[in-house]
């Protein structure tokens, strides 16, 4: 078990030891036209685009598109084993219109803290999903009516 935090801090900490310099700056355009004069003036041999969503702009590649998501850090509930994790895929349900239900996983992140999901939507831009949007909302619904020992977890995790 990782818990991620932890561990993309020592990371972190690990690489600037070495010498690494992390740098976060806004590069408007194609990176390829700003490639020379950025290994130019870094002294590197190659970059690494890490920009996520933006390198639909910075790469300029079309293909690339958001995935809105959404998941759920709750304390682990006493008597939970801090080891057991689950993964219920999407699955046909037999209601007799073809309907998908939703994914459900539960990952312990370290001995207290359990992340809970989720939400998964394809081509979405909007950034405004909160405890009480009702996409999470039903998250947390499938997740208590698959285990029904969280429904009264401390979300404050």
């Amino acid at each position: 078990m990782i818990d991620t935090d932890v561990a993309m801090a020592f990371l972190k900490r690990l690489v600037q030891s070495k010498g690494a310099v992390l740098e976060t700056r806004e590069i408007i355009g194609d990176l390829r036209l700003h490639e020379q004069e950025l290994l130019s003036e870094y002294h590197a041999d190659i970059i690494v685009n890490a920009s996520g969503i933006g390198a639909r702009e910075l790469a300029t590649d079309s293909q690339i598109f958001p995935v809105r998501g959404a998941v759920k850090k709750i304390r682990r509930p006493e008597g939970y084993p801090a080891d057991h994790a689950f993964l219920l895929p999407a699955q046909m349900n037999h209601d007799g219109y073809g309907s998908v239900s939703k994914t459900v996983f539960i990952v312990p992140r370290n001995d207290d803290t359990l992340v809970i999901g989720s939400i998964t939507q394809c081509n979405n831009w909007q950034l405004n999903l909160s405890p009480d949007s009702t996409e999470v909302k039903a998250m947390w619904e499938r997740t208590t009516e698959f285990l029904p020992v969280f429904e009264d977890a401390d979300h404050e995790a």
